[in-house]
C-alpha cells in the first residue's frame, strides 16, 4: 500500500519517523505532530527539550459504527463507544474504560468536546479509548512524559488497575503516579476547587509518603502541597524542622509567607523559625552529622542560637515583596498566587552568613558520635553514644544508659570523692551484667572505658594514658575520682613522675603487710600534699593511683627501678614516705621491715639507718614551710605519738635476717657439673637481657597460655621459683617495652597487646 507523507515526515530508519527536529517511535504519531505544528501556524508554544516531549494526542477518529471492537490486537472486549463528558469525579464510582470496569475516584474521565481536543489534558481518562488485556507493570512503553491518551493499551490496562487497587503500590512506576498527579494538581491549582483542597491536599501527603523516594515527584508534590495551603489554608502555624524542605532553587512558599509575617511585624526571629530557615536555603547544605544524627542536631542549634542569640535575631525587612509563580509538573499551565503585601524573606542575604557559621559548628560538635554510628549503627541508645555526645547535651541524659553511669559514677564517689568500683560493676551499668562474657560490643565498650569516664567527669586509676597500668579484667579494681573532663594531666613531668613514684612505693610498704587502714593512706596523701610543684588535680589522680595500688596485686620491682632512676632529693623523700607508710598504723611487721630492707639493698644504701629511723621514729628530711605546717598538723603529729617497742624491733630483725638466711639456702642446691657439650651458652638466649631459662619460658608463655600448675612445674624444671620467675621477666619488659608482660590467675599468660612485640624481639635477635 503506498503512503504519502507530508514534506516535514521523513523515515529516520529502523520503522521510526522524523518531523521538525524530533524522531518519533511510529508514523501516527509523527504525522499527529505534523498536523499539529500545520494547525498552529502563527501561535506560539512553550518551547520543550527533545528529552522530555510528549507526542500530541491522537486526531479524532472518524465516525465508529454502532459497535466497535476495543482492545490492542483484537484482545479487549467490545463495546458501545460511551459519550460522557469531561468531568470530576470526587468520589469513589464504578465506571469503565475501553471494556475495562475499574474503581476511580479524585480523576477527570470522559471525553472532550470536538472543539478541545487539542488542547493539553495528560491526565484525562477517555473511556473510548482502547485498553487492552493484556499490561505494561514496568511502564516500559511510554516516554518520560506520561500522557494517558497517549499510552498503548496495554500501559493503560495497568494503569487502570493501579488506581482501582488503591494508588498504593510502591514498586508502581513513577509515570502512573504522574497522570494522576497531573490531575489533582489541575483540579487544585487550575479550577482552584476549594470544595475538593481537602480531600487533594491529603491525597497529596499520602502520595508523598508512598513515592517520596522519587527526586522529582517529591519536588513537584512538595511545591503543589505548598500552593495548596497558600491557597485554601491561612499559613500562620509554627513550621517544624525538616531536612525535606529543600526541594527548589527557592526557599519553600509557606515558610516565606511565616518568616515574612514575622519580619513586617518587626518581631525577633527563635531558634526555631533560624533553623527552619536554614535547612530551607538553597545555598546551605547540611553535612553528614547532621543528617545522620539529626534529633540531635536540632537540640544543640537551640542550645547554641540562645547562647549566641540570647534575645533572637533581629531582621530587618527588606524592599522585595513576595510574588509567588506555579510551574505545573504537567506543563500545561502556569498560575500566579498573589500574597497580601510581604517581605519577601529570599531576597535577604544578612543572617545566611550567621546561619552558615552555626550550622558548620553544631556539625564539628557531632562528627564523633556521627563517625561512631556510621561505623556502629547499632550503638545508636548505647553509653558510648551518649558520652560522645556534645557537652550540653550530655547533661539532659539523665534517663539514658549513660546518665545512669554517670549517676552511679557520682553516687559512689559522694562520700569521700573517691570510690572503689570493680570492672563487673562498670560494666552492669553499661547494659552488660554478664561482663566476661565474649562479645564484640562488651569490647567495644572495654575499649573505650576511658572516653566514657572523660564525658561523665570522672578520673580513674590505673589508667594507661597517665602511665604503666594493668590491662583491664573482671577482677581488676579501679580507683574513681571526679575530675573535669576526666582530670588530665601532664604525666610526662619529672616532677609528677617524681611524685608518682614516691605514691607507689609508700603505697607498697602500706600494702607490705597485708592491711591497710586509714592511717597509712592518710600519710600517704599528705606526703602528696607536701610535694612541690605538682596541682592539686595532679594529686588528685596520684591519690587514686596509689589508693588503687593498695587494692590491687603490687609490681614492686618495677617501681623500685624507676626509684633508682630519680635523683637524689626526691629518692629520699620517696624513701621517707615509705617509713611513714610504715609507721603510721603505730605497727611494725616482719614482712614491712623486709620491705624496706629490700628497698634500701636496691638503692645501695645502708640498711642499719632502716632500724634506727624505726627505733627513733625519725623519718628523714622535712618538708619546710606551708608543707611543713601541713604535714606536722597531719602525719608527723601522729608518728610523733606512736609508741616504738624497741625490744620487739630487734626481735624482728633477728627474725628478719632468719627469713633472709632461709630463703637465700634455698638458691644453694648442689648442682652436678653439666657437661660441656650440654651447657649453653649465654649468647644462645632467647631474649638479651635475660638468662636462657627465663628466655626458654617466655617463648613458652607467648605461644600458649599455662596453668598455674603447668607453670610452677617448668619453673622447677629450669630451677625457678614461678613468684620470682614472673617478677624478673616483668622487669624485662618494663624496661624493653614500658609495660608489664606476665599477668597472674588462673592462668598463666602474657598481655594480648605484648605477645607480637615479644616475638619481633626474639626475631630481631
Amino acid at each position: 500500500m503506498l503512503t504519502y507523507l507530508p514534506a516535514d515526515v521523513k523515515p529516520a530508519g529502523n520503522g521510526r519517523f522524523s518531523c521538525g527536529g524530533y524522531t518519533f517511535n511510529s508514523l501516527e504519531q509523527a504525522l499527529s505532530f505534523a498536523k499539529r505544528r500545520n494547525d498552529r501556524v502563527g501561535h506560539s508554544e512553550r518551547s520543550v527539550s527533545p528529552f522530555s516531549f510528549v507526542p500530541a494526542p491522537k486526531p479524532p477518529q472518524p465516525s465508529p459504527p454502532k459497535e466497535e471492537r476495543s482492545g490492542f490486537f483484537g484482545l479487549g472486549s467490545s463495546t458501545k463507544k460511551q459519550t460522557v463528558a469531561e468531568h470530576w469525579v470526587a468520589v469513589p464510582t464504578n465506571m469503565s474504560a475501553g471494556g475495562v470496569q475499574f474503581e476511580g475516584y479524585l480523576i477527570y474521565y470522559g471525553t472532550r468536546p470536538r472543539s478541545q481536543q487539542y488542547e493539553r489534558h495528560r491526565s484525562l481518562i477517555d473511556p473510548n479509548l482502547d485498553v487492552s488485556n493484556g499490561r505494561d507493570p514496568q511502564g516500559s512503553t511510554f516516554s518520560y512524559w506520561p500522557n494517558y491518551s497517549e499510552l498503548r493499551p496495554e500501559a493503560r490496562r495497568s494503569y487502570l488497575e493501579w488506581l482501582s487497587a488503591g494508588r498504593c503500590d510502591p514498586s508502581t512506576p513513577i509515570g502512573y503516579v504522574f497522570i494522576y498527579f497531573y490531575g489533582l494538581e489541575r483540579r487544585l491549582v487550575k479550577d482552584r476547587s476549594e470544595a475538593d483542597a481537602p480531600a487533594i491536599i491529603s491525597e497529596l501527603r499520602r502520595l508523598l509518603a508512598i513515592y517520596g523516594d522519587n527526586h522529582s515527584f517529591k519536588n513537584y508534590c512538595s511545591a503543589l502541597l505548598d500552593m495548596g495551603e497558600l491557597l485554601f489554608r491561612n499559613v500562620e502555624e509554627t513550621p517544624t524542622p525538616t531536612l525535606d524542605n529543600r526541594y527548589s532553587w527557592e526557599l519553600p512558599i509557606r515558610l516565606r509567607v511565616y518568616l515574612g509575617k514575622k519580619v513586617a511585624a518587626g518581631q525577633v526571629l527563635d531558634s526555631n523559625d533560624a533553623l527552619c530557615w536554614t535547612l530551607g536555603h538553597p545555598m546551605l547544605y547540611p553535612r553528614t552529622p547532621v543528617t545522620r544524627c539529626f534529633n540531635e542536631f536540632c537540640e544543640l542549634w537551640k542550645v547554641r542560637f540562645s547562647e549566641q542569640f540570647p534575645k533572637g535575631l533581629s531582621v530587618r525587612e527588606p524592599k522585595a515583596r513576595l510574588n509567588f509563580q506555579y510551574r505545573s509538573a504537567s506543563s500545561e499551565f502556569n498560575a500566579t498566587v498573589t500574597v497580601d503585601d510581604l517581605p519577601d524573606v529570599g531576597a535577604i542575604s544578612g543572617p545566611i552568613s550567621k546561619f552558615e557559621s552555626l550550622l558548620g559548628s553544631c556539625s564539628d560538635e557531632l562528627d564523633p558520635l556521627s563517625r561512631f554510628l556510621g561505623r556502629n549503627p547499632e550503638e545508636k541508645d548505647s553509653a558510648i553514644a551518649g558520652a560522645l555526645l556534645p557537652e550540653p547535651l550530655r547533661e539532659n541524659g539523665g534517663q539514658s544508659i549513660f546518665g545512669q553511669f554517670s549517676q552511679f559514677l557520682s553516687n559512689a564517689s559522694k562520700q569521700t570523692g573517691f570510690a572503689e568500683v570493680r570492672i563487673p560493676e562498670i560494666m552492669a551499668k553499661l547494659g552488660f551484667p554478664d561482663a566476661g562474657k565474649a562479645d564484640e560490643r562488651v569490647s567495644l565498650h572495654l575499649k573505650r572505658l576511658p572516653e566514657l569516664f572523660d564525658a561523665a567527669g570522672f578520673g580513674f586509676e590505673p589508667d594507661k594514658r597517665y602511665g604503666p597500668a594493668p590491662s583491664i579484667s573482671d577482677d581488676l579494681k579501679l580507683c574513681v575520682f571526679p575530675a573535669d573532663r576526666g582530670g588530665v594531666v601532664n604525666a610526662n613531668r619529672p616532677e609528677y613522675q617524681a611524685a608518682r613514684t614516691m605514691a607507689e612505693i609508700a603505697a607498697l610498704a602500706a600494702r607490705a603487710d597485708d592491711l591497710v587502714v586509714d592511717a597509712e593512706i592518710e600519710s600517704i596523701t599528705s606526703d602528696l600534699v607536701s610535694f612541690p610543684a605538682i596541682s592539686d588535680l595532679d594529686r588528685s589522680r596520684l591519690r587514686a593511683h596509689a589508693l588503687a595500688l593498695l587494692a590491687n596485686p603490687s609490681k614492686l620491682k618495677a617501681a623500685t627501678k624507676r626509684l633508682c632512676e630519680l635523683p637524689g632529693e626526691q629518692r629520699q623523700a620517696a624513701l621517707t614516705s615509705a617509713v611513714r607508710a610504715v609507721l603510721a598504723d603505730q605497727r611494725i611487721t616482719p614482712s614491712e621491715v623486709r620491705f624496706l630492707e629490700g628497698l634500701y639493698k636496691a638503692l645501695g644504701l645502708p640498711q642499719d639507718e632502716i632500724y634506727s629511723r624505726l627505733h627513733s621514729g625519725e623519718v628523714g628530711v622535712k618538708p619546710t614551710g606551708k608543707s611543713a605546717l601541713r604535714s606536722s598538723q597531719g602525719f608527723d603529729r601522729q608518728a610523733a605519738g606512736a609508741e616504738i617497742d624497741h625490744e620487739k624491733l630487734a626481735r624482728l630483725k633477728e627474725e628478719t635476717s632468719a627469713v633472709s638466711s632461709m630463703l637465700a639456702s634455698i638458691f644453694r642446691e648442689d648442682e652436678a657439673p653439666a657437661k660441656t657439650a650440654d651447657k649453653k651458652p649465654a649468647a644462645e638466649a632467647e631474649f638479651a637481657g635475660l638468662d636462657s631459662a627465663h628466655s626458654s619460658l617466655l617463648v613458652r608463655l607467648i605461644e600458649a597460655p599455662m596453668e598455674s600448675d603447668a607453670f610452677e612445674a617448668i619453673c622447677r624444671d629450669h630451677k625457678l621459683l614461678p613468684s620470682g620467675a614472673i617478677e624478673t621477666i616483668n622487669d624485662w619488659a618494663f624496661d624493653a617495652l614500658d609495660d608489664y608482660a606476665v599477668e597472674e590467675g588462673e592462668l598463666i599468660c602474657i598481655q594480648e597487646h605484648l605477645i607480637e612485640p615479644i616475638k619481633a624481639i626474639r626475631k630481631a635477635i
